[in-house]
Order: C-alpha cells, then structure tokens, then sequence
C-alpha cells in the first residue's frame, strides 16, 4: 500500500535536488533585502559540503552550527545533508558551560558560529568552551551582517570548486540511506542536562509529509521562519517541509511582535506558526488592525494551552487554525485538529493522532487506559526517533521493545478521541498527599477576561509537602488582585489546588521559542527562598 511520503524523496538531500529541477529561480529564503533562489540554494550548498570533506566531515560526523535565524543555517542543514553528516544545531542563548557540556557529548568536528549576536560577543565566549571539549574541532564563524554568506563563509563560497567535486558530492548523497541520521535537536533538558535527539531521514520525510496534508501546505505557501532554528519547531516544521514542496521562507532574525506582523504584512506571508504567548503579545499591540493580515491563509499554534479568547481572534484573522501535539522524539506534530472543528475542540484539545501514527494512554505499569481514563501518553510511529546520541541508557529508558516512546506528558481521550493534555508528569506537585497538575489550574485562570498568561509552579512546604505559587500577568490596561483570582479558584478548583499564593507581575520568563520558562520561575523561587524547588 502507498503512503503518503511515498510522493516526496527518501531523504532531504534528494527533496532538494527534486526541488530545485521543478523550480531552481523561485525563491527559496527572503532574508531583509536579499532574495535566495532553490538554485542558488543547491549551489551554496554544494560549496558548503565541499568544503566540510576537505575537512575530513564523513558519513555521521557532526557539523555544530549556532546562529539564528539566518540563511546560513538551512545552507549548513543541507549540505550536511547531502553528505551524510548531521548537523547539530547550538541554542544562541547557551552559556559556555552548557556548550562544552553538549559539544562533549556530540563531539563535532566543525562548528559554526555567529560573531556577534545582538551585543553578546558570541564566538569570543563560545569558542574557548568549544576547544575545551574538543581540541581539534574547527571553528569557523558566521557574519551577523543584515546580509547572509559574508565574512569567512563568503570566501569559502567564492573559492573555486576541484575538479569532480560536483560530481561526488552527488555520489555521497546518492549513498544516504534513510535510517540515515540528518539532525541532533536537543531537548529542553527541563529535567537535566539536553538529550541529544537523532532524528533521519525516514523521520523527517516521513512526519513532514503528514503534516503537510493536516496544514493544506503548498508550494505557493511563504512560510515564516522566526523561531529558533536549533528547535523542533524551525528545522523540521517550518524548513523541511518547505524543502519538500519548494515553498518559500520568509525568515526574521528573531521574535518581536511588532516586527512579526511587519513581516507578514510586507512578504504576504500565508503560514505563521507560533506559540500563543507570541499571538497573545501581537493582539496586544494598540495597533494591531492597523496591519494587512489578509494573505494569512494558516495560523497554527502549539506548544502550550491557547485561551479562548486568543483563539477567537485567530479565528478572525486566518480561515484556517490548526493546534496539534507533538516534540522532538517525534519530529514534531503527531495530533491534529480538523478544519470542522470547533473553537471549543481547537482551544482545549490537540486534536486527534494522525493516521499513520499511533497512541496510547497508559498507566505507571504502561498498560493502556480506557478512553477517559488520564495517564500517560505514549507514541509510536515511522517518525519516532532513532535513539538519544551517546545515552543508550535514556534511549531505553524512553522506548520499549514495541517501539513505544513514552511521553512523560498526561493527557485521556475525549469522547471524539481528541487528545486532552493534563500536563507534564515532572511537573506535577504533590499537596498534602494530592497530585495537582498545574495546568489545570492555568486552564482556569486564563479563562478570567482580565488574564492575559500565568504558571503555576510547585514549591517546598514544611506542613504539606509542596504547594502551588501561581504568577499572572493581566492584560493590558487592566488591573487585579491576588484575591479576586483566589476567589475565582476556589469556584472552579478543590480547596487543595487553589494556589497558597498569587503574584501578579507585568510579565514572566520565556523560553527561546516563547513558551513560559517554568525552570526560571524554579530558580528565581529558590533563590528567593533558599529551598530548591
């Protein structure tokens, strides 16, 4: 039986070689003034991967690469591709114990990394970590100029290719097997030290193609590229499929609300894929329907609960909404919500797993639940990763013989096997002998017309054990009190879930991708108090 990857290339870099015959001048990457073509993206490529073999990067090295949104690093991603290295892709934000701590683990003999990034002097602080870690890895940095392929890229770009270098370049991407590793994404490391997550060919080809159909994607689609290409979300949602179909990205250096909107309004983009505190922040713009919004054609958000009120207003601006689950071990999205469904379906639910993939809810001895029954989620399918480099450990830890991989996220099946998330398994605190999940605590309190976000967090307790601290930001132009949230709470909660107390604050820590930081809230707690949370 056909599946549905069966129409896109085995591996990316044969989707871009099928890309660029179909249509080599049509914009591949929109970078401030500078226009990149599918062409012109082959040919970087190609003197990229050249330059990597004349450093000795074989069949599974690891190329790092730590920069931002940039054209650069889809560069990199494919001409590691097309040799069959992996690219492994640094956070930006990452301090130098953090690097040498994860460069140690992946070990790449090349890394590539941005000079400056806003006023950080990025490779001054990165490379000595680097060194540390791996004596002999080459380091080779990135021009943060408003234009991409400068600085010591565009000399090796503008060295001339040997003889036959073409020629075998297209021999080891002909030799790329799917089971082929393409990517290390590390995990958020809420728990510890990042996992390093290898996901392939067969992963990539085989997740992306799914979503596609579920988001309607084309090649006519501009896809915007704003969130941070080490993620998930930016080197398998956003880049690949744009690969795949030959569709056009239209990339922001960084995340700004103002600068999002100006972005779309000036490149009509179509597919603006984010998390809702960054839709949250756009809509509180004064001037928000000042912008031309009109070629939206998708807005999709994960990655945390959307409130109602946020999804109505996507509702306005974009004929179609899509929420789903998903993370890296699996390449991204595995549920979907439908384009029938509901406001109510899409702002409380994930929707429903893909066809292709399997779910299950199971218990503490991982043995599937009834529909309604909450336990943990667990997942299995062709785009579940390979294993965690170096760490076959926690690669064992987290799937079984069966090939089931086992979320740590809670969640039951509605009625209409929607996929209702309860929270995460770590980050359920225990009162007075009660488990609470702070999430639904959050679902209550962001229905209140005056909230605009919140967390909720667990904290050490002499009498109980632990206790919820709850942070809120209203919304703008809005003013309330601890009590009447409390008040509120105890209306729609258990007496012990109501949060022991409440602060309210004009904002709070986000991660790099947008989402709340609960482990800064963690951190800013224990100092605070002196008691680790």
């Amino acid at each position: 039986m056909e599946e549905i990857w069966d129409a896109y290339s085995p591996t990316l870099s044969r989707a871009l070689e099928d890309t660029c015959r179909r249509v080599p001048d049509k914009a591949c990457m929109v970078f401030n003034e500078a226009t990149i073509t599918w062409a012109q993206l082959d040919d970087i490529s190609d003197r990229l991967a050249s330059y990597l073999i004349d450093l000795g990067v074989g069949h599974a090295s690891r190329v790092g690469v730590m920069c931002s949104v940039r054209p650069e690093y889809v560069a990199l991603y494919m001409a590691c591709a097309k040799i069959g290295a992996i690219l492994v892709g640094f956070n930006v934000l990452y301090r130098p114990a953090e690097v040498r701590k994860l460069a140690e683990r992946t070990a790449p003999k090349v890394c590539f990394v941005l000079r400056e990034d806003r006023d950080r002097p990025l490779l001054s602080e990165i490379e000595p970590a680097l060194r540390d870690a791996i004596p002999s890895v080459v380091v080779v940095d990135i021009e943060p100029s408003d234009r991409p392929f400068g600085g010591r890229i565009g000399r090796i770009l503008a060295e001339p290719l040997p003889d036959g270098r073409r020629d075998a370049i297209l021999r080891r991407s002909a030799e790329v097997a799917e089971e082929d590793g393409a990517l290390i994404v590390f995990t958020s490391g809420s728990t510890g030290l990042p996992k390093a997550t290898v996901l392939t060919h067969r992963n990539l080809r085989t997740n992306l193609a799914v979503q596609i159909r579920s988001f309607r994607m084309t090649e006519s689609d501009r896809i915007l590229v704003h969130l941070p290409m080490n993620h998930v979300a930016s080197a398998t949602e956003l880049v690949v499929p744009a690969v795949m179909l030959g569709a056009t990205m239209v990339m922001l250096e960084r995340f700004h609300p103002r600068a999002t909107l100006e972005a779309v309004q000036r490149h009509r983009v179509t597919m603006l894929h984010q998390v809702p505190t960054m839709y949250i922040m756009e809509f509180a713009l004064p001037d928000f329907g000042a912008f031309d919004l009109s070629s939206l054609r998708i807005c999709c958000v994960a990655g945390a609960v959307t409130p109602p009120a946020v999804m109505a207003r996507m509702l306005q601006v974009s004929p179609l909404v899509v929420t789903g689950y998903g993370m890296t071990e699996m390449t991204g999205f595995v549920t979907y919500t439908r384009p029938e469904d509901s406001p109510r379906t899409i702002s409380y639910t994930v929707g429903r797993i893909a066809p292709e993939f399997e779910l299950r809810i199971v218990d503490d001895q991982r043995c599937p639940l009834a529909r309604g029954r909450s336990g943990e989620v667990a997942l299995r399918g062709d785009c579940r990763f390979k294993h965690y480099h170096a760490d076959a450990q926690a690669t064992d830890e987290a799937v079984d013989a069966d090939g089931w991989y086992y979320t740590g996220d809670v969640g039951y099946l509605d009625e209409d096997d929607c996929l209702i998330l309860v929270d995460r398994k770590k980050m359920m605190y225990i009162t007075g002998g009660y488990n609470v999940y702070p999430r639904e605590i959050e679902d209550v309190v962001t229905a209140m017309e005056s909230v605009a976000m919140c967390a909720c967090i667990g904290v050490p307790d002499d009498l109980r054990g632990e206790v919820g601290v709850l942070f809120v930001v209203p919304r703008e132009g809005v003013r309330i009190r601890a009590q009447e949230i409390e008040a509120h709470c105890r209306t729609s909660l258990a007496d012990y879930k109501v949060p022991q107390r409440i602060e309210i604050s004009d904002s709070l820590p986000l991660t790099p991708l947008g989402k709340i930081d609960k482990q800064a809230l963690k951190a800013s707690e224990t100092a605070r108090t002196g008691t680790a949370c």
